[in-house]
């Protein structure tokens, strides 16, 4: 037996000085990574905060310097 668990949803998005704030729906017990990419269209995603606990709450994740990109999309995802 295999336990599914739902997809994270993006919740949140804040600014605190050059860092932006991501925060996602958990679900208890599982990991989680921030992932970006700074242009969509060439699907070059890279993880930028990795091993990220679930609560079964809401979690906020820091991309640290993020402000320093003219841009960047965000996604989080549960290995």
């Amino acid at each position: 037996a295999f336990l599914l668990t739902p997809r994270p949803r993006i919740t949140g998005v804040s600014v605190s000085g050059n860092d932006v704030l991501v925060s996602f729906t958990t679900f208890d017990h599982a990991t989680y990574h921030l992932a970006g990419c700074d242009q969509i269209e060439s699907g070059a995603w890279s993880n930028l905060v990795t091993d990220i606990p679930g609560s079964g709450g809401i979690v906020t994740a820091t991309n640290t310097g993020a402000l320093l990109s003219p841009k960047r999309f965000y996604r989080v995802t549960s290995p």
